[in-house]
């Protein structure tokens, strides 16, 4: 067909999501295409809300040929604080000379701002029924709700697969948990299991913590994200296989949230299938809790280990690995060990600090 020397179009908004936390002075964005042969150097774009309509010249540099895209953001922000709200838009574009007016507009484009729930918040899943899956309760919901792709469902006892998964759940093994089915779906499809809003205003140093099993040899990868202001953001991830067998210890994950207190944000499990069937991976006890100030533990003993007799020298190095599960950094820390009754103990300097919830 014969393109046009000048016509472009608004292909979606990008920014903001339904969503938690959203503020007074919220900026709204999207992206727009050139579809005319003329490079698009500025358009016009508005958007009207609640009968009151924004306009601005957005210029586009550098200037965008044929085919392709240009993401843009107003300057001038609105306010979408009311939680419970939904907000509906009208977005349209213009270009002098542009005479194809059916792709210049988006309509009725809604932005919900959740309410929120209370913390501290603890979950067990044990009020969940086995097979349940999209809308698991009132906070917790599963993207996509079918069997028919890889989705989370609800669970107790072994998955329904051979070699993959828990036994159980992780607190008594006859309780409920969540795992995505990798019986259906393709290599590299997406399980979104969502949160509702939760409100951290009341939280001092505020961090998430769950039990998660991933046995499975063609296991995939575990995002733990976060909505903020209507944005996702990775917090975390458990990438591939931890567990080598249905009845492996259940492992525990605790992640920091101080840079979001006193505000409402939503968690998120994405969950990316790998390449069969062999890839459940299942997630318990969720909760949100305060990190004490100071807390640590040691969580492995590197060396010595185990071996033959004639292979330990007159001299060992002793080494562990320990964990900061407090809310403060920790540069400085004190270990010791006992050993035919002697006691060793020394001050340790640490470069970097160990951060909040890290190893």
């Amino acid at each position: 067909f014969d393109a046009p020397n000048i016509d472009m179009g608004i292909l979606n908004i990008s920014a903001p999501e339904n969503g938690c936390g959203l503020g007074s002075s919220t900026t709204i964005s999207g992206t727009v295409k050139n579809v005319g042969f003329s490079p698009l150097t500025s358009f016009d774009a508005s958007y009207t809300l609640f009968g009151n309509t924004v306009n601005e010249t957005i210029q586009v540099s550098p200037a965008i040929g044929f085919g392709e895209t240009y993401d843009f953001s107003f300057n001038a922000t609105t306010d979408l604080s009311s939680p419970g709200m939904t907000y509906i838009f009208d977005f349209i574009v213009s270009l002098n000379g542009d005479t194809n007016s059916t792709n210049d507009s988006l309509l009725n484009y809604q932005v919900t701002h959740y309410s929120s729930i209370a913390t501290p918040y603890a979950e067990s899943f044990d009020n969940i029924v086995g097979g349940v899956y999209g809308m698991f309760d009132l906070v917790w919901t599963g993207d996509p709700a079918t069997t028919s792709s890889f989705y989370w469902r609800s669970n107790v006892g072994g998955t329904s697969s051979s070699s993959t998964g828990p036994n159980g759940d992780h607190l008594t093994g006859t309780g409920t948990f969540l795992f995505t089915e990798a019986s259906s779906g393709t290599t590299g499809a997406i399980a979104y299991l969502t949160s509702t809003c939760v409100d951290l205003g009341n939280m001092t140093t505020p961090a998430i913590e769950f039990w998660y099993h991933k046995y499975g040899a063609d296991m995939g990868n575990l995002y733990i994200e976060v909505q903020d202001a209507g944005l996702w953001t990775t917090l975390d991830s458990i990438i591939g296989q931890t567990h080598t067998s249905a009845t492996s210890a259940w492992a525990q994950r605790t992640i920091d949230l101080q840079n979001f207190i006193g505000k409402s944000i939503a968690i998120r499990f994405k969950a990316v299938r790998g390449t069969s069937f062999y890839g459940d991976m299942a997630i318990d006890d969720f909760k949100i809790f305060d990190l004490p100030d100071t807390e640590s533990e040691v969580n492995e003993i590197v060396s010595p280990f185990s071996k033959c007799e004639l292979d330990f020298g007159i001299t060992e190095d002793v080494s562990i690995k320990i964990k900061n599960n407090g809310a403060v950094s920790i540069d400085s820390i004190y270990a010791s060990y006992i050993y035919n009754n002697d006691t060793v103990s020394e001050l340790f300097i640490l470069t970097p600090p160990l951060a909040s919830t890290k190893d």
